[in-house]
């Protein structure tokens, strides 16, 4: 995937996340720390599409997205989409939660 430009690999990022599949995990953690913010958003997304049970990494994804959110440039739309998944995990009730909490409150969000 690191040879596709970065539109073709969110739209590729995103695709893996509708698969459920536990061969998809590995390529979206390992997108998690691209370079790219907004293919860093697009495969936390894709991770919020498989089971707890079968996905360990929903702490270290939400802690992921507040890092990116906070070296975001402020009011930027990455901020914004940072903002907006951590308040999902909000929603979502899991473990991971705490972590959006934490990084909404950081950013004056709640």
């Amino acid at each position: 995937m690191r040879d596709m430009n970065g539109a073709n690999t969110r739209r590729v990022t995103a695709l893996l996340g509708f698969t459920g599949d536990s061969a998809a995990l590995a390529p979206l953690i390992e997108l998690l720390y691209s370079t790219d913010d907004a293919t860093q958003l697009v495969a936390w997304n894709a991770l919020l599409y498989f089971d707890r049970s079968a996905c360990a990494v929903s702490e270290h994804a939400t802690m992921s997205v507040g890092w990116v959110a906070a070296a975001s440039t402020p009011n930027g739309e990455t901020r914004k989409d940072a903002i907006d998944v951590l308040r999902r995990v909000v929603q979502s009730g899991r473990p991971s939660s705490r972590y959006a909490v934490y990084w909404l409150e950081k950013f004056g969000e709640q």
